[in-house]
């Protein structure tokens, strides 16, 4: 009996994976921060902290190598500066500010328990094998909020 658990638990863990977004290059920088906003909207479906790790897809070489494997980065996105991100009730994206070296994205969420949280979303067009052309996640910066910031 507990092979046939595990066999089944081997067997639909790949399927379950399998419905995350690969980073591809058609994804503009506004569309990969929806898409991961969209993804830890509703974190824990179709298993626990998928939006995470659908995150992590898009997270850029760079930022894979300050934040470590996927556990570690599961680890840092669930401190409470990163928590309001998690199963947010809603969200307001502004405008994006290019630079030499990327973008910058604003964003405000609220929280599930109905904390408000701001963020810069960091991106750059990767250059190197595997993903050159993609736009990838370098950082997400908490970022304090005042009154005139509260609606982009």
């Amino acid at each position: 009996m507990r092979r046939l658990m595990l066999l089944i638990c081997l067997l639909i863990t790949p399927l379950a994976h399998a419905q995350l977004i690969e980073p591809e290059a058609r994804y503009l920088p506004e569309e990969v921060v929806q898409l991961v906003l969209t993804a830890m909207q509703t974190n824990d479906a179709p298993y626990p902290n998928a939006g995470v790790e659908q995150a992590f897809y898009f997270a850029s070489p760079k930022n894979k190598r300050a934040t470590g494997p996927l556990w570690h980065f599961t680890a840092i996105v669930t401190q409470p500066q990163y928590a309001p991100l998690l199963n947010h009730r809603s969200r307001q994206i502004g405008q994006p500010e290019r630079s030499d070296d990327g973008m910058t994205v604003p964003v405000i969420v609220i929280g599930e328990q109905g904390q408000v949280a701001g963020y810069l979303w960091r991106l750059s067009r990767q250059t190197d094998a595997p993903f050159d052309g993609f736009w990838m996640t370098d950082a997400v910066i908490p970022v304090e909020l005042d009154q005139s910031m509260r609606g982009l």
